[in-house]
């Protein structure tokens, strides 16, 4: 897998990226809010706040892979949230609202 939802690592092309530096934590969440409450991949405004994160999160010059990032991450954590949902209603767990 070539983003490590435990770990926020991910390797693109060969080249592996490691999260960290100021603002590391903040970025992940707005790399999982998008992941979590927008439908396909974000446009705008949107677009560009998901590719500021990711630039900050892999600590990325602007002319880095910012956007093939983002989507493999997004991907990888809209997979990960759908396995556990779909372990949960196997189990016959359901989350309260």
């Amino acid at each position: 897998m070539p983003f490590n939802v435990n770990t926020g690592e991910l390797t693109h092309n060969g080249r592996t990226y490691t999260p960290g530096g100021p603002g590391a934590r903040r970025a992940f969440q707005t790399i999982e809010h998008f992941a979590a409450d927008v439908d396909g991949f974000p446009a705008g405004p949107d677009r560009d706040g998901l590719l500021a994160a990711v630039r900050m999160f892999y600590r990325l010059p602007l002319d880095g892979p910012a956007f093939q990032l983002a989507r493999t991450a997004v991907r990888a954590l809209r997979a990960e949230r759908a396995a556990l949902a779909a372990e949960r209603a196997a189990l016959g767990l359901t989350v309260a609202a």
